[in-house]
């Protein structure tokens, strides 16, 4: 007798849904390159030899403050100890890394965060006899807007995909209690 209006039609609830799943997998993927924009893939070697008379110094490129290194030792003539230095622009060293060399080819590796991004590298030596070998440096170029950009955007992504999916269940509940009613009527 009265006219009945449908709501909602037959087939909404599966475009929220599939919005949904869309926005959350664009969440996901966008989580996936903030990981990958954090973490260490540049990498920069330097080949040095240090003595108690002479220290190796080396400009860095713009590093972040998370570093990966891997030392190696490639000849000396008696067991020694070196200090790798990091160093900021007014010359004060932000991190040291005392390492005891007793073998041929020995190597370091290691993380290290530091207080801020360093300017220098600093390897010293306390003997005479020189020391030879080479450090590879792994490290990420971040700028920090782009990052903070990166991570408001896959927060807004993550709340977007929880709406979607939200009003896609809501809509799908709604789509049941209607047909139900129309046959209990």
């Amino acid at each position: 007798m009265a006219l009945r209006v449908r709501m909602f039609d037959k087939k909404s609830y599966k475009k929220f849904l599939a919005l949904g799943l869309l926005t959350f997998f664009l969440t996901i993927m966008l989580g996936v390159y903030t990981m990958y924009y954090k973490s260490p893939h540049y990498r920069f070697d330097i080949n040095f030899s240090v003595s108690k008379t002479q220290e190796f110094k080396v400009q860095l490129p713009k590093l972040s403050s998370k570093i990966y290194y891997e030392l190696t030792i490639t000849s000396f003539t008696t067991p020694t100890n070196i200090v790798i230095s990091f160093v900021s622009e007014n010359g004060r060293a932000i991190k040291k890394i005392p390492i005891s060399v007793s073998s041929q080819g020995s190597e370091f590796k290691g993380w290290i965060v530091l207080s801020n991004a360093p300017f220098e590298l600093r390897i010293s030596s306390n003997e005479y006899a020189p020391v030879e070998g080479y450090i590879r440096i792994y490290y990420s170029k971040i700028e920090q807007t782009q990052l903070t950009s990166l991570v408001i955007s896959q927060i807004l992504f993550c709340f977007s995909a929880l709406a979607f999916l939200f009003i896609a269940i809501q809509r799908y509940v709604a789509r049941k209690a209607g047909s139900s009613n129309e046959k209990g009527s």
